[in-house]
């Protein structure tokens, strides 16, 4: 559940920054690259595919201690107080 509302929220910040900030830098002539340096753009796309992957991992790993803390919520005693 909790992944769930992360990704509705994670959504919500991209749709936002999409919807304001590209279209208006677009209409303004201001969306130019930084660098053009092949060199440069090659080894940036590099750290990002590595950046990426190490992101899934961290997310794995995040799911099971969420799943593992649910097992162990559901035998805590104040799991029937509904906190």
């Amino acid at each position: 559940m909790l992944q769930r509302a992360l990704n509705k929220q994670k959504r919500a910040v991209i749709k936002e920054i999409l919807g304001e900030f590209f279209p208006s830098a677009r209409a303004r002539g201001q969306a130019q690259p930084l660098n053009t340096d092949p060199a440069v753009v090659a080894a940036q796309s590099l750290l990002v595919k590595s950046v990426t992957r190490e992101l899934a991992a961290l997310q794995a790993i995040l799911m099971e201690y969420e799943r593992q803390i649910a097992v162990l919520f559901a035998t805590h005693a104040d799991h029937a107080a509904g906190a």
